[in-house]
């Protein structure tokens, strides 16, 4: 385990070395059925092939672990390459385009970008954002100044308008991304936006979102339950939690409160709390 590991930073360590943005996607528009399978070639939109993902998510994960495990001990340090991390975040300009093209929703799940190989890196860097915030007060500002709440936003809106299409994908089911992956996306995400609102700083990042109102209207959905369709049944509590205790954080913020309150959020949230159980942790 420890070679593979050595062996992935010393393939990336040029990239980390120089500071440079690990450009993970070919940001032209995606047209036709060629086009993605063009994109399907460089493997999960990495240019570095399927090797360079691989790697990158094998440093991942084991970074997770160490947060994991000595919280004490790296908190007192501040999260050193958010700048790559984020990287793998970005999505390309054409992932909303084909999105919200009707005529080409077949596309959604052919394409790498959609695939759940990519989505589990995705959930992965998630965590590893989460967790590395969690453990210290200084990661979470470094992660706001290094533009990372419209980046966390853009996966956040992005899952939950491909969630909605599922049930029209076509093709192989064994390489599309699951709802069980959706929804750990989207929990990861409203956990740790709703934890940075905490912070000053993130609330006034929060507040710059360009597209805020759209930003009010989707954590609405996350309250009342409404961000994926119920195919499974499944159990979207914490979710919900999350998204409270997010509006709790953002609502230190006249701009956030207003928004919140014109997105309507203040009626899910009244149902929300009728069911609140008082003896419960």
């Amino acid at each position: 385990m420890f070679e593979a590991v050595q062996k992935a930073y010393e393939l990336l360590l040029p990239i980390i070395e120089s500071g440079q943005e690990l450009k993970t996607f070919d940001t032209s528009p995606i047209g036709t059925e060629e086009d993605a399978s063009i994109i399907s070639n460089i493997a999960e939109g990495f240019p570095g092939g399927i090797s360079q993902m691989d790697s990158l998510h094998l440093l991942i994960k084991t970074q997770v672990l160490i947060c994991r495990r000595f919280e004490v001990e790296i908190g007192k340090y501040k999260y050193p390459a958010y700048k790559l991390l984020l990287s793998c975040l970005k999505l390309p300009d054409s992932c909303m385009v084909v999105l919200n093209n009707v005529d080409q929703e077949e596309l959604i799940f052919s394409t790498t970008v959609f695939g759940e190989r990519r989505a589990l890196f995705i959930r992965d860097c998630l965590e590893l954002v989460f967790r590395s915030c969690l453990i210290s007060p200084l990661n979470a500002e470094e992660l706001v100044s290094e533009s990372g709440i419209p980046i966390l936003y853009s996966i956040f809106d992005f899952f939950l308008r491909a969630g909605s299409k599922l049930e029209k994908r076509v093709g192989d089911s064994s390489s599309q991304v699951t709802d069980a992956t959706i929804y750990e996306i989207i929990s990861l995400v409203v956990h740790t936006i709703g934890g940075v609102a905490y912070y000053e700083s993130g609330r006034h990042a929060i507040e710059a979102l360009p597209n805020l109102s759209e930003f009010c209207i989707n954590w609405r959905r996350c309250v009342d339950g409404k961000y994926l369709p119920k195919r499974n049944n499944s159990n979207d509590s914490s979710v919900k939690k999350f998204a409270v205790e997010g509006i709790a954080n953002m609502a230190r913020s006249g701009v956030l409160q207003k928004e919140l309150i014109g997105s309507g959020i203040i009626w899910p949230l009244g149902k929300f709390l009728l069911g609140f159980d008082p003896t419960l942790d």
